[in-house]
């Protein structure tokens, strides 16, 4: 009998680490290094820019499972298309998906090149034309207002980076201050409550001293919308100047960060610094009057030359160190 007892007690003592093991593998594998985070709350919405890790239906309808798993938001942009229907029509399939995922969705028009210097897409009949032209003004305020009333959207961006346009076209821009505030009335008149404004690149809009250019927008920005990578602006981490945001502090009217990052190189040190990079930023804005951060991207990117890794999951599906931090505020 006493035989008998030890056996079963050895069995459930086999059973029971068995399970303490299992569990500790699911742990490791859902956080595998926790990180204690110097804030207890977070004042601000979170979003994702939802990159899947492959362009078929299932990995697409994968990357708004796991952008409503980190974040209340995601950041569209598309290439405007000069009023054609079918670029318009680009946005349904994320719109839908966003939607059956609880996510609300912010648009971001992207009127320029890639480079920022210049008008982008144009049309053949539009090529060569600027902000001063009436054919240019008309087709981009029409697209602009067929979007917002065809999505259910809150934020609307009516131009991406758009002060690397000043940087090329100083005369030019001020036409398109003009027809940003045409559009923003029109706008407003349809959807009252949709968050409009143009967005600025930080590192640009710093380091070149632009800030007067956000006075000529006058009361038509509902907020100021900013992209920020310091990895691309500046050698390394440690070069970055203390107090990197804090001129920020100084602008009173809400700041969204349509898209931020750092990029993970798919190795343990530079993973660490996109994690610190994450943790930091947010320390550093923290007096600032932020209402939302969103994390470009969700995936790396193939071929997506400096934004390559600046995914928090890597091209095998793999989960970055920075990842679980990200959740982990997001949970806060």
């Amino acid at each position: 009998m006493q035989n008998k007892n030890m056996n079963i007690t050895l069995r459930l003592i086999k059973i029971f680490l068995l399970l303490l093991v299992l569990f500790g593998c699911k742990n490791s594998e859902d956080n595998p290094q926790s990180v204690d985070l110097p804030f207890a709350e977070r004042n601000f919405k979170m979003g994702m820019v939802p990159m899947p890790l492959n362009w078929n239906r299932e990995e697409i309808r994968n990357a708004y499972l796991l952008s409503a798993q980190s974040g209340e938001v995601v950041s569209l942009s598309q290439k405007l298309g000069w009023n054609t229907s079918e670029n318009i029509n680009l946005y349904q399939n994320d719109v839908d998906l966003a939607v059956s995922n609880g996510l609300e969705i912010m648009i971001s028009i992207d009127v320029l090149n890639d480079e920022r210097n210049d008008l982008g897409n144009l049309p053949d009949d539009l090529a060569g034309k600027d902000f001063s032209d009436s054919l240019i003004r008309k087709q981009y305020k029409e697209e602009v207002v067929q979007i917002a009333e065809k999505y259910p959207i809150k934020y609307l961006n009516l131009a991406i980076e758009i002060n690397g346009y000043y940087e090329s076209h100083p005369d030019d821009f001020y036409n398109f201050v003009s027809l940003y505030k045409e559009t923003y009335d029109t706008v407003k008149s349809i959807k009252p409550d949709l968050i409009i404004g143009s967005s600025f690149q930080f590192e640009i809009l710093n380091g070149s001293g632009q800030w007067d250019l956000i006075s000529i927008f006058g009361d038509k920005l509902d907020v100021l919308y900013l992209t920020s990578y310091p990895d691309l602006f500046n050698p390394s981490y440690k070069s970055l100047p203390s107090g990197y945001y804090s001129v920020l502090k100084n602008i009173d009217i809400p700041l969204v960060y349509i898209e931020i990052g750092w990029k993970g190189n798919n190795n343990n040190e530079d993973e660490r610094l996109q994690e610190k990079f994450i943790i930091d930023f947010i320390e550093e804005n923290k007096n600032n009057n932020v209402a939302l951060i969103t994390w470009a991207l969700l995936h790396d990117w193939d071929n997506g030359g400096g934004f390559e890794t600046m995914g928090l999951i890597d091209l095998n599906g793999r989960k970055k160190t920075a990842w679980y931090t990200w959740v982990k505020i997001f949970n806060l």
